[in-house]
């Protein structure tokens, strides 16, 4: 049986006086530390995979060329006009795959930008404003489908999501 002598407790070791912790906790040097998996390469393989099936799915949409047929003169016709084409899963894999591809690339612009002006950097915060783009730009592309684009409807849209987005950071500082 060895006898540790005091010099060794406290260059090896770190005694404590914690409520929630009590007793002696090994102190690790770099090399004996467990190495962490970076919870932001985690975010980088999501948004690239997002990036990668969005653009995929663009690319199949595209080769089977949806026809929306004539342009709706009103905008209650819409909705009628797209459910009577038969090529609804074409449409749908159009709008889900532009989703997935514009919240991939969306989040690289927004996590450099959260980098550089908002630091610490919050993931939440940035997925949800990629989140906030793709559906910009999927109501956008909705809207020219149906030949219903207007600049006006673009800019309220625009301004809507951005109250959105300066409401529910107001309500996460609050918190």
């Amino acid at each position: 049986m060895s006898v540790i002598k005091p010099s060794e407790i406290s260059r090896n070791y770190n005694i404590t006086h914690n409520p929630r912790r009590f007793g002696i906790i090994p102190i690790m040097t770099a090399e004996e530390a467990p190495h962490k998996f970076p919870r932001v390469l985690l975010e980088v393989l999501a948004a690239l995979a997002l990036l990668g099936l969005g653009l995929y799915g663009l690319s199949v949409a595209l080769q089977q060329r949806p026809y929306l047929g004539n342009p709706a003169s009103a905008l209650a016709q819409v909705p009628l006009r797209v459910l009577a084409e038969p090529n609804i899963p074409i449409i749908a894999l159009f709008m889900a795959s532009l989703a997935a591809a514009m919240t991939g690339a969306a989040w690289f612009v927004l996590r450099l930008i959260h980098q550089l002006f908002f630091r610490p950097v919050v993931a939440r915060r940035v997925w949800r404003e990629a989140i906030f783009t793709a559906v910009f730009v999927i109501s956008l592309a909705w809207l020219q489908l149906n030949e219903a684009f207007s600049l006006l409807f673009a800019a309220a849209l625009l301004v809507a999501l951005i109250l959105l987005e300066v409401f529910l950071n107001i309500r996460e500082r609050d918190e």
